[in-house]
């Protein structure tokens, strides 16, 4: 029961206002910290359902961005990219005492109160983080969890366990992950993106190594041993215990390998070996190549949680 009541601790009773609120990771936030017993206040620019589904949690929410509807004073404020300083919320909430913090700053302080598994890379996040957090809860790890988007599997984008482990994607965007300072840290690729913030492909690299510098001393950092910019990360980086994961039989090339590779009904089933022993078979219920990867991370990091 460790997590849960370390964040009731840090949240419970606290008001927290979202302005847009309704963004996939900013309503999965939400939904966690309903949990952990904060008031959620937000706001948003268009109707939809997933503002409905937080009231039927407990949060007051309403359409448009007003200041004159934001109840007392919040103790927080979370706002998400798309939020920008004409704001009127904003604006009236940087003149009162309460702290502004950007989405990926409140997922830091989550994760500070945990054993935090961050999942980066420019694609793939979404789905390694769900994949980690299924395998999890099925082994009955009860972690807590945000994701940036609606998971059938999962009965949402979030969930609140009892044990001491929070999953979520770090995205490089806006430099935001450099807020997390997980214990176990997945790299999945590196490629050029999100170039109306970044100059080029150097800057990115050189943000990734500075996430690997957030991982906690006695941490893991789980990276794709076949992408070449994430091999270029690795070599310009101060990198704590490192472990790589890639595809093929050559058995001293990577950490963790996905062998024997073979198609069934369009997804992919295959060998998992850790350090040459033979774990077990993965049959994917997803289709393309690129979840081999996927799931190979997935699945390091919950062996490395104790599965």
């Amino acid at each position: 029961m460790e997590n849960k009541d370390n964040l009731t601790n840090n949240f419970a009773g606290k008001h927290i206002h979202f302005i847009g609120i309704g963004g996939c990771g900013m309503r999965a936030l939400a939904s966690a910290l309903l949990k952990f017993g904060a008031k959620v206040t937000g706001s948003d620019a268009v109707d939809s359902a997933y503002l409905k589904a937080l009231i039927q949690q407990g949060a007051e929410c309403w359409v448009g961005h007003d200041a004159q509807n934001i109840p007392s004073h919040p103790d927080y404020a979370v706002i998400s990219a798309a939020i920008d300083a004409t704001n009127p919320e904003l604006i009236k909430l940087r003149a009162s005492s309460c702290k502004i913090l950007k989405y990926a700053q409140m997922l830091g302080m989550i994760m500070d109160a945990c054993e935090g598994i961050a999942i980066s890379g420019t694609h793939g996040k979404t789905t390694t983080t769900a994949m980690t957090a299924y395998i999890m809860k099925q082994a009955e790890l009860d972690p807590t969890f945000v994701i940036g988007a609606n998971v059938d599997q999962l009965s949402g984008g979030s969930g609140v366990g009892t044990s001491n482990i929070f999953i979520a994607e770090a995205c490089e965007y806006d430099r935001s992950f450099l807020n997390h300072h997980p214990k176990t840290a997945v790299i999945l690729n590196i490629e050029e993106d999100h170039l109306d913030y970044y100059k080029d492909l150097e800057e990115i690299i050189e943000a990734f190594s500075e996430f690997i510098s957030n991982i906690k001393p006695t941490g893991l950092l789980i990276a794709n041993g076949q992408d070449p910019n994430v091999i270029r990360c690795l070599n310009s980086s101060d990198t704590p215990a490192t472990e790589t994961f890639g595809l093929g039989d050559r058995r001293d090339d990577y950490n963790w390998r996905a062998e024997n590779l073979s198609l069934i009904d369009g997804a992919y089933e295959f060998d998992v070996y850790y350090n040459n022993e033979f774990l077990g078979k993965a049959n994917l219920q997803i289709p393309g190549k690129h979840n081999v990867y996927n799931a190979l991370a997935a699945i390091s990091c919950c062996y490395h949680v104790g599965i």
